[in-house]
């Protein structure tokens, strides 16, 4: 049995509602972590000891929760840790002929492998090098993706086409989803570049300024402090130029934050950036058009 659960195993031993789990973290009711892949994970101990202090019973969640995913998320999981990183490129590369069939795999393929990964973790089906293991993988087949769409748009003609950088920010190491941002807006046409996980907010100031970025995204995959992330976070927006366009994103978002936040745009999903970005770019191309 493993001593950590997940959100849903949480809620499930609490009696309790998913988003009331995720919020008793975020006010430090109860103590959680996150797996390098990003999942958020609660100590069992620290269950255990709220339903004591609050003499509440204990309800046993199932061993194995049902994972919400496509059909071949599993088999991408599998893929993955068995080290099948150019069939999984070839597969991406696939998809990125077709911008909206990128970001659709990368929602309902990628993204549900990751979790699953993470999961299969938390359950200990998974030792940790195995999480690693996979995740490494991943972000290798993404890179091969990415040197397959430098060539695919090598022959673009549209030198005014916006340019876009990116990171997760200070105290976020997490990067594969930042580098998913940045392939779907390359897969646009955009001139996108994500400088990684752990960007300190003056750093990547200081990149938007030298690269002219039009367009600036900040990835959230954890938040372990609200009130210096919204510092850093109204840093950035008081020295961003006129021009430039603010998007965010995250599953650590949530909408109380987002109200104390000023950005053009928040997604909920990578497709949802994609047709975002897409319509960026078709006022780009009528203004050089024009």
């Amino acid at each position: 049995m493993s001593d950590y659960l997940s959100c849903k195993q949480a809620a499930q031993t609490l009696g309790v509602s998913g988003s009331t789990i995720k919020r008793m973290c975020d006010d430090g009711v109860v103590p959680s972590m996150r797996t390098p892949g990003g999942h958020r994970r609660i100590p069992r101990t620290a269950i255990d000891s709220w339903l004591i202090s609050n003499d509440l019973p204990r309800i046993d969640p199932p061993p194995r929760r049902d994972v919400p995913q496509s059909c071949d998320a599993a088999a991408l999981v599998t893929m993955l840790r068995q080290g099948h990183i150019e069939s999984i490129s070839d597969r991406l590369c696939d998809a990125l002929h077709q911008s909206d069939e990128f970001a659709t795999t990368l929602d309902t393929v990628v993204a549900p492998a990751m979790w699953e990964i993470g999961e299969r973790w938390s359950t200990g089906e998974f030792e940790v090098y195995e999480e690693h293991l996979c995740t490494a993988n991943l972000r290798t087949s993404l890179l091969q993706a990415s040197s397959h769409l430098t060539k695919l748009r090598s022959a673009d003609v549209l030198e005014s086409r916006p340019r876009a950088i990116g990171c997760s920010v200070d105290g976020e190491s997490h990067d594969l989803v930042s580098l998913m941002i940045e392939l779907v807006m390359r897969s646009s046409g955009v001139d996108a570049k994500s400088l990684g996980g752990s960007v300190p907010v003056e750093s990547l100031i200081a990149a938007i300024l030298a690269e002219h970025a039009d367009l600036v995204w900040t990835s959230y995959t954890r938040i372990e402090d609200p009130e210096e992330m919204l510092r850093q976070h109204h840093v950035l927006v008081n020295a961003l130029p006129d021009h430039c366009r603010l998007l965010i994103g995250g599953q650590a978002l949530t909408a109380s934050l987002r109200r104390q936040m000023t950005f053009d745009f928040h997604g909920d999903s990578l497709l949802h950036l994609q047709r975002y970005v897409s319509s960026v770019m078709q006022r780009a191309f009528a203004t050089t058009a024009g």
